[in-house]
């Protein structure tokens, strides 16, 4: 789309509507926590959230915060299913995938351009009233329902205030619990227990100097496809993975440099990096690494 430049005298490429749309969402959504004394921190649209809020009270900081991913229309009738009450809208299942695995809430808001009303769901609640056979792994996208009871109105913000506040509880009382298991189980085992949810792995240190390994989530999940691909079992699958990166780990040790592929060229080169360059570095191997032949 084209518009006309009466000074430059010649056309100039028109912001798309929906551009301006989702400017309205974000700036609609800062007066609306900002004024209740919450501060809103815009996020790069690369990583699917468009907002964080952190929650305050009287002025102080508090440990909750919740995301935001924001969406805006100016035909809202076009999301609405009425044998639900509902609004419908579609979401990348990678972000979804991304999302079940936060203990922060992440909240799809929809804003009507022509009412000015925003509707707001919990996408990981929602998530859970999907089917349990659902596979978010086999298609692209999920369509989310938004109630439409559920105003960002005095009591919608309560309610996210409430629904936040409880993920957290929740999260403290894993937490409490997976520690008394730890302490129970170096207790009974003898040894030390490093139990990382994060990262999906629980290892146990013996006294006999033997260390099991027992992985869950979606490390788990990449072993066993590593093992079915290479013919492997998961112990074997996952011993040859640690020992390639652990020729990676010895061969930055030794010099402070890569010998990576020159993606432009396809040839190998020696290369220095930044922490987060090499961050970003071992997250790309871990990612590709199921995808690459065997040495």
């Amino acid at each position: 789309m084209l518009r006309y430049d009466l000074e430059t005298a010649r056309y100039m490429p028109k912001r798309p509507r929906s551009h301006e749309l989702e400017d309205l969402s974000r700036n609609r959504l800062h007066r609306i926590f900002e004024g209740i004394g919450w501060t809103v921190e815009d996020i790069s649209k690369d990583y699917g959230e468009d907002i964080l809020v952190r929650i305050f009270k009287r002025g102080s900081t508090t440990p909750l915060n919740f995301f935001v991913q924001a969406k805006a229309t100016d035909n809202i009738a076009r999301y609405l299913k009425k044998e639900d009450d509902a609004f419908s809208f579609q979401i990348d299942n990678e972000h979804l995938d991304k999302w079940s695995g936060l203990h922060e809430p992440v909240f799809l808001t929809l804003w009507d351009s022509q009412s000015d009303k925003t509707y707001w769901v919990c996408i990981q609640n929602a998530m859970a009233k999907l089917s349990s056979a659902t596979n978010f792994k086999t298609r692209l996208t999920t369509r989310i329902s938004i109630p439409r009871s559920n105003l960002l109105d005095d009591e919608g913000i309560r309610r996210l205030h409430a629904i936040t506040s409880t993920r957290y509880k929740r999260l403290l009382q894993e937490q409490q619990g997976a520690k008394v298991l730890k302490e129970l189980l170096e207790d009974e085992l003898g040894g030390k227990v490093i139990y990382s949810p994060k990262q999906g792995v629980v290892m146990c240190s013996r006294p006999s100097g033997d260390l099991d390994v027992v992985l869950f989530d979606k490390i788990r999940d990449q072993v066993l496809r590593l093992a079915a691909k290479r013919n492997k079992s998961p112990k074997e699958a996952f011993l040859d993975a640690i020992k390639r990166f652990m020729r990676v780990a010895d061969e930055y040790e030794r010099s402070g440099e890569f010998l990576v592929v020159n993606e432009r060229t396809g040839k190998e080169e020696k290369r220095k990096m930044t922490t987060n360059q090499l961050r970003s570095y071992l997250r790309t191997k871990i990612e590709r690494y199921d995808e690459e032949s065997e040495e």
